[in-house]
C-alpha cells in the first residue's frame, strides 16, 4: 500500500546521518474513557496540532506491508501507573488506536498516519503493557451477499 510522505521526510529516512529526529504518537481511544489517552515516544510532552501527548517510554514495531496479510503492529509500554491497568480491565471492547509519525522539528506536520486499529491481545505484568494492534478483519467477511446460484444468478450458468 502506498504512501503519501513529504520529501523531507524521505530525505531524513535515507540519509546516512541526519539531524532530524521522528516521534510516534500514539492515541488511545474507547467510549469508556473520559478522555483518549495520548502517548509519545520522544522522552517529555509534546503538543501536536493542539493536542498535548504525554511522555511515556513506548516501543512501536510495525508490521511489513504486503498484500496477502491485513497490516498489525505490536505497541510495548512501560507500566508506569496502576491506572492504566484499571482502565485496561474496564474495557468491554478492544480500544482502537491511532499512530502518527511526526518530525522533531515540525511537531504539527502528520508525516505518516495510520488509523482504526484495534488493540488486541493485551497482556500486561508489573514491567510492561503489551498490545497486538489489528485491523477489523476485512479478509473474513464475505464478499457478497448471496451465493451464486442457478436460481438467483441464471445468466452465469
Amino acid at each position: 500500500m502506498a504512501r503519501s510522505v513529504t520529501d523531507a521526510f524521505i530525505a531524513a529516512c535515507n540519509a546516512a546521518d541526519t539531524d532530524e529526529c521522528f516521534i510516534v504518537l500514539v492515541t488511545v481511544n474507547d467510549p469508556n474513557l473520559p478522555a483518549p489517552v495520548r502517548l509519545n515516544t520522544s522522552g517529555e510532552n509534546q503538543v501536536s496540532n493542539g493536542e498535548t501527548y504525554l511522555a511515556c517510554p513506548i516501543q512501536v514495531t510495525l508490521s511489513d506491508d504486503t498484500e496477502d496479510r491485513p497490516p498489525q503492529a505490536k505497541l510495548v509500554m512501560d507500566n508506569i501507573d496502576r491506572t492504566i491497568i484499571a482502565g485496561l480491565r474496564s474495557l468491554n471492547a478492544p480500544p482502537t488506536v491511532t499512530l502518527q509519525i511526526v518530525k522533531a522539528s515540525d511537531l504539527d506536520t502528520v508525516e505518516m498516519e495510520l488509523t482504526d486499529f484495534e488493540m488486541r491481545t493485551i497482556t500486561y505484568n508489573t514491567l510492561t503493557i503489551e498490545g497486538t494492534l489489528t485491523l477489523e478483519a476485512l479478509f473474513s467477511e464475505p464478499a457478497a451477499q448471496h451465493s451464486f446460484t442457478p436460481s438467483l444468478f441464471p445468466g452465469l450458468f
